[in-house]
């Protein structure tokens, strides 16, 4: 688990031109971490989305945006939206992961312990 992936909109940087689809830019957006894969499959799968936005693509610590070269602002907004949605789903899928986890965890601990007070019972005989 990590912490809120940020976009770094202070180092955006407008790559270049798509130069398979005309009026699209390709904007790289510099995160502050590189995210794992449960936060990019909850990057994938935004709650709300906008159909005119093309699919943005995560690279290591970093997302590939190709944007409408008429309405870039709006496109990133969405883009940015996107990464606000996935770190609350991000945290809640971690919740309920942890909260999954639990239980093995206590059972592993018990027969630890167990293990112990056995080894110690048998080293005293």
């Amino acid at each position: 688990m990590h912490d809120d992936v940020i976009p770094l909109k202070g180092a955006l940087d407008v790559d270049r031109r798509d130069p398979k689809l005309f009026g699209l830019t390709i904007i790289t957006v510099p995160l502050n971490l590189r995210p794992d894969r449960d936060w990019i499959d909850c990057f994938n799968s935004p709650a709300t989305w906008s159909v005119s936005v093309h699919k943005s693509i995560v690279q290591g610590d970093r997302i590939i945006v190709r944007a409408n070269s008429d309405r870039i602002d709006d496109d990133l907004k969405w883009v940015f939206s996107y990464i606000d949605q996935a770190n609350k789903s991000y945290h809640s899928l971690m919740e309920r992961k942890q909260n999954e986890d639990r239980p093995l965890q206590e059972l592993a601990e018990k027969r630890e312990k167990e293990r112990q007070a056995l080894t110690d019972r048998l080293r005293r005989l």
